[in-house]
């Protein structure tokens, strides 16, 4: 082996470039990887949770993201109750049960009662 400075030099461009392009190669193939990765984990979870689930969770969500805070920052909140209209699909009869806002903003005790 020969301690030529050209060749000592010259070694090391082509590792440095052998190194980027395998981090190219590889940022690629982790894109599509993730990309691929979370399409299936959605597409699983719409093909395994009932329509009538996703559209609760959502209204829960809407409720506790969007209204109750509106409600706070209005200051409408004090005395109001949320009617809930949900159909035990068990039993199929329609329940509905009056809960003040204050109640659902810090938990999730009306997703649980969905989801079960």
């Amino acid at each position: 082996m020969s301690l030529d400075a050209r060749n000592m030099t010259q070694g090391g461009q082509v590792i440095k470039y052998m190194v980027a392009m395998f981090m190219q190669i590889a940022n690629i193939v982790a894109f599509w990887v993730i990309l691929a990765t979370i399409l299936v984990f959605f597409a699983t979870i719409a093909v395994q949770i009932p329509l009538e689930k996703m559209i609760h969770g959502l209204a829960y969500w809407a409720m506790d993201t969007l209204v109750i805070p509106l409600q706070e920052a209005i200051g409408t909140s004090e005395g109001g109750t949320f009617t809930f209209h949900w159909l035990n699909p068990r039993t199929d009869q329609v329940v509905e049960f009056e809960k003040p806002p204050a109640r659902y903003a810090s938990t999730g005790i009306l997703f649980i009662a969905m989801c079960y």
